[in-house]
This record gives C-alpha cells, structure tokens and sequence, in this order.
C-alpha cells in the first residue's frame, strides 16, 4: 500500500509539471499475459478469464488512471450504510475466501445495516464464479427470489 501510495504521489509531481496522465491495466489483459507474469492468486485468474474470455474485452476499459488509486485507497462505500440504507437488504457473497476482498465488504455491509436484513454465503464459490456459473448463480437466485417475494410483494 505506502509503494502504491507513493507511486500516486510521484505521478502527481510529474503531472504537475505537465506530464501526462498515466493510465495502468486494472488486471492483465489476457490469461496468456497472466500467466506470463507468473500470476497464480485464483481471484485475479478467475478476474481475467472472466473478462477477457467469457465476456468479450471490448466491452471494458482495463485502464485506470494512477492518480485515482490514491482515493480508491482511502474510500469507505460502506460509512452511512446504517443511516442511508433504510429498505430490506439481502446480502449474498462467495464463501472461497480470496484475495478481492468482497466476503469481507459483505459481511461488512451486513454488520453494519440496521434494517431487516438477510445473507447468503454461497459456499464453494470464488466472487467471480458468482457473474455466470450456474450452481452458483441458481442459488443465489433462489435466495433473491424468496427474500423479494417478502418485500416486494404488494
């Protein structure tokens, strides 16, 4: 985190002095660069097949601006959940443990909701499984059915 940090900070001197804006892929652009790199974490692999392969890479932007991971860092989605999200919410996260970090938000967002609240841990599967993996997918969606049958229903 300091080196990304200070990467931020060395772009946004060499900015200043009027270089351009850095722009660097969010993951590899194919599993063939993946594994080139040497990268074995299964979350990115599942990241980069997902959006390389299953869902065609034109439709994405793999670039982020540098300067922007300096806020990304410091963001906190989750600060007024329980003075803003007034409505039923249903939770429903991948239960392999990994490195995208959402099993953490989730049970987060859970904690700190104050209303009438459900979650779903769907184990076996990694985050990005959860997109378009059928054994998954269906669960969830036998899930989000039942709790919207209950909140919805006129």
């Amino acid at each position: 985190m300091i080196d990304t940090l200070k990467a931020v900070g060395k772009q946004r001197t060499a900015e200043s002095r009027g270089a351009a804006p850095k722009l660097t892929p969010w993951i590899p652009d194919s599993m063939a660069e993946a594994k080139a790199a040497g990268i074995t974490d299964q979350d990115l692999l599942d990241a980069v097949a997902f959006y390389s392969e299953r869902r065609p890479a034109k439709t994405r932007t793999n670039r982020r601006n540098v300067l922007s991971l300096g806020p990304l860092m410091a963001f906190d989605a989750f600060h007024l959940v329980g003075e803003l999200l007034t409505q039923p919410i249903q939770v429903i996260v991948a239960g392999r443990l990994g490195t995208t970090f959402q099993f953490e938000d989730g049970k987060q967002l859970f904690a700190r909701a104050t209303n009438k609240k459900d979650m779903l841990v769907i184990e076996g599967a990694g985050h990005y499984e959860l997109y378009d993996k059928d054994e998954y997918v269906d669960q969830a969606v036998e899930r989000l059915a039942g709790f919207y049958m209950e909140y919805l229903d006129a």
